[in-house]
């Protein structure tokens, strides 16, 4: 197998489950899924790469870099959001 593959794999298969998951979630809360899907897409994107990371051999001594720039994605994913929020409160 290329290096690289078990990352591949472990890294779609949990973000795809994470992104439907935060769809559902939203869904069952009453919103449209869209927002679910995508913070349940970054959150599962961040804690996918950790996983991968560690799981494949090429990639192990990656793990703090890969995390921590997910993580700042998450969080500025979040302040877009919280200040388009407030933004359209203002407006109404």
């Amino acid at each position: 197998m290329p290096d690289g593959t078990i990352f591949g794999l472990t890294d779609n298969l949990i973000l795809w489950v994470s992104a439907i998951y935060g769809a559902e979630l939203e869904r069952r809360l009453g919103g449209t899924g869209l927002r679910g899907a995508i913070y349940g897409g970054l959150i599962g994107n961040t804690i996918s790469d950790a996983v991968a990371a560690a799981w494949d051999p090429s990639t192990r001594g990656l793990i703090v870099g890969i995390t921590l720039g997910c993580a700042v994605v998450v969080a500025a994913a979040w302040a877009w959001y919280t200040i388009k929020d407030s933004k359209a409160q203002i407006q109404e």
